[in-house]
Formats: C-alpha cells, sequence, structure tokens
C-alpha cells in the first residue's frame, strides 16, 4: 500500500474525523484477503450448484484467509436477477451461461472486506478478467464502478456520487433499477460500531446519512464500500470495490492499481 494512503489528513468542514492509518491498514488488508476468497469460491464453481450451495462454500472456505465472521452474509444472484427476490435459493443453478453475481463481506476482529464480481459462466472457472466474448451488461457493470469510483473526491457529497452513477447509467441506454443508494461508508470498530462487531457496523449502514444515496449531504471523506448495480433488459450486475476519499483523488483498498477494478 502506497504512503499517501496511510497518511493521517484533516477533514474538510461537514465531514466525520479521518480514519486512522492503523485502521486504513486493516481494511485494506481485508479487503485483499476478500479479493483471496472471491477467487477461492470462483475457482469451485461448476454446473448445478444453487446460490445456496456457493454462499455455504464461501462461508466455509473464509476461515482459511483470517475471517471470523461476516459484515454481510454471502449475496449471491444467478440469471441477473432484479426486484427484491430471495437470494441465496435453490431455485436457480448454475449452467452454462448463467449470469453470476457474488457478493462477499467477511470479518477480522479488525475490519471487513467487501467485492462484488460478476460474469457469464461458461461451464469452467471464470478468468476474472475481462473478455471479448463477454456480456455487454458486464462491461458495463465494470465500467460504471471505474467510473463511481473515479468520480469521488473529498469536496464532493455522497449525494453527488449517487446523482452521477444514475447519470451515467442513462447516458448507456440502463438504469439502477430501483435501487436507493450505490454504497455505503464503511465504519471502524470504535465507538458504538466497537459493540457486537461487526453487527453494528453493519445495521448503521443501514441508515441514510451512512448510505450513498440521492439526498445525503454527507462529505466524501473516508472509507466507502462502492457498489452501482447497473439494471438492463431485465437483468442487473455490480462490481464493488472500497476506497478512501482523504485526498483529493479517492484510492483504492486492496488494490495495486485502478486496472484491477472489475477483476480478481
Amino acid at each position: 500500500m502506497s504512503e499517501p494512503i496511510l497518511q493521517r489528513q484533516t477533514a474538510p468542514e461537514g465531514a466525520p474525523p479521518p480514519p486512522e492509518p492503523a485502521t486504513v491498514a486493516a481494511f485494506d488488508g481485508a479487503q485483499r484477503a476478500t479479493w483471496q476468497l472471491v477467487r477461492r469460491v470462483t475457482d469451485q464453481l461448476t454446473v448445478g450448484m444453487s446460490e445456496r450451495d456457493v454462499a455455504e462454500l464461501a462461508q466455509a472456505e473464509a476461515p482459511s484467509f483470517g475471517f471470523t465472521s461476516w459484515f454481510h452474509r454471502p449475496e449471491l444472484r444467478f440469471e441477473g436477477v432484479v426486484g427484491r427476490t430471495q437470494r441465496n435459493g435453490t431455485k436457480h443453478k448454475l449452467s452454462s451461461g448463467s449470469l453470476v453475481e457474488i457478493d462477499l463481506g467477511p470479518a477480522n476482529e479488525e475490519a471487513y472486506g467487501d467485492a462484488a464480481v460478476c460474469f457469464r459462466f461458461d461451464g469452467t472457472p471464470p478468468s476474472g478478467q475481462p473478455h471479448a466474448d463477454e456480456p455487454g451488461l458486464v462491461t458495463l457493470a465494470r465500467d460504471l464502478c471505474r467510473a463511481t469510483c473515479g468520480f469521488a473526491n473529498r469536496f464532493k457529497s455522497t449525494g453527488e456520487l449517487y446523482v452521477f452513477a444514475d447519470s451515467w447509467a442513462t447516458n448507456h441506454r440502463a438504469s439502477l433499477g430501483d435501487d436507493k443508494a450505490v454504497g455505503h461508508v464503511c465504519l471502524p470498530r470504535e465507538g458504538l460500531a466497537a459493540n457486537a462487531w461487526p453487527m453494528t457496523a453493519h445495521a448503521a449502514t443501514l441508515l441514510r446519512r451512512n448510505q450513498i444515496q440521492w439526498f445525503n449531504p454527507r462529505r466524501m471523506f473516508g472509507i466507502f464500500a462502492i457498489r452501482p448495480r447497473i439494471h438492463q433488459e431485465g437483468a442487473g450486475l455490480s462490481f464493488e470495490e472500497l476506497i478512501i476519499v482523504n485526498h483529493d483523488r479517492p484510492q483504492l483498498l486492496g488494490r495495486d492499481n485502478w486496472d484491477q477494478i472489475g477483476t480478481w
């Protein structure tokens, strides 16, 4: 991780206090381990597995990467399902051509990761890299995540980030569907969030002030999970990344460079 990420910054007026360098390092490490977990899970995908099967696989593999609990349980969606249908069910099963969306949020005693990937399953484990034959919606989801992460800076509000993502989707003949937010603040294990960790931290992300949603005037300063879910022609997909905003430009956590967004 580059040195500037670890330097403590002065928060702009109206923003919460900046995270301590140790907190940033903990989230960076947890996010890197989360990407390793994503790779472990996708490497074991086979035809016939259900959403529940993949969720249980992720839960079984998580301790191998130092995780002891979950910021949020694994969320699986096959077939690009939109709306508020049940997740992690047994109805949808992997077959060649299935659209797959995996969102993992494992936690350790200090921090948590939050990463989402999407791809078309062609009967063998995915490469985790962009390719010419991937569905257009996967490409749009990756490009939207990259654009939204890059738009953030400490001078913008979280509401502006939502408006940007919504406009980007519209300009590409798509939408954000009925999603009320495109991400959330990542709270460290301190204060009230230290109680019943990490469940309290997750519950706090449901509060409007901690969500990246339309009417939130909160300044972009601190650690954020960015997950704009793009919808087009009855299907929805997303990628998710963690960023830290403590300079004029955002920086990725758990990554070495911006080209890795949308890969694993």
